[in-house]
């Protein structure tokens, strides 16, 4: 008995310290929260940094296209330093380099704003290196919830199973 309450102690205690330690990286996170980009060229960007458990994770949306998570971010030296992996070629051929690696680095000026720095090697050498700056926005709002919308268009009740909406008329 003695041997399980050391146990349930030990891991009370463990929890306490994960908890303590993500709530310090939440806390020190300064990146976190979404920011609206200004990119090289004139384009509009998005980036949503926020904190999963222990770890940093980012999503960017650059000019055009869908959303996209970046390969790793981490904060390091008060900076967030981010990375995307581009693939040069859907197969990798045995012994070529099939993919190119992508550092971006922000720094925050105290307030609202975001400064980054872009660096991409070249396949043939060299790298490509641009800088651009954004703001910070306010949190998206809630999705709405559909289903009200729904109910009243069809004037019934709804009923859900299996994840499916089916209307049923009364």
């Amino acid at each position: 008995m003695n041997h399980k309450r050391r146990l349930l102690a030990s891991l009370f205690f463990a929890g306490q310290f994960l908890a303590a330690v993500t709530t310090s990286l939440a806390a020190d996170n300064k990146f976190a929260g979404y920011w609206a980009l200004h990119l090289p060229g004139g384009g509009a960007g998005w980036l949503n940094v926020s904190n999963r458990e222990t770890r940093v994770d980012a999503q960017m949306l650059w000019s055009v296209g869908s959303v996209f998570k970046l390969n790793d971010a981490k904060l390091v030296n008060g900076e967030l330093v981010m990375t995307r992996l581009h693939f040069l070629n859907s197969t990798p051929v045995e012994g070529t380099t099939s993919s190119l690696t992508e550092t971006i680095t922000a720094s925050t000026d105290g307030a609202d704003g975001i400064k980054l720095i872009t660096v991409t090697p070249k396949a043939d050498g060299g790298e490509e290196r641009a800088e651009f700056s954004g703001h910070r926005q306010s949190a998206p709002p809630p999705a709405p919830d559909l289903r009200v919308r729904l109910k009243k268009e069809i004037g019934g009740v709804l009923a859900e199973s299996d994840g499916q909406i089916n209307a049923q008329n009364t």
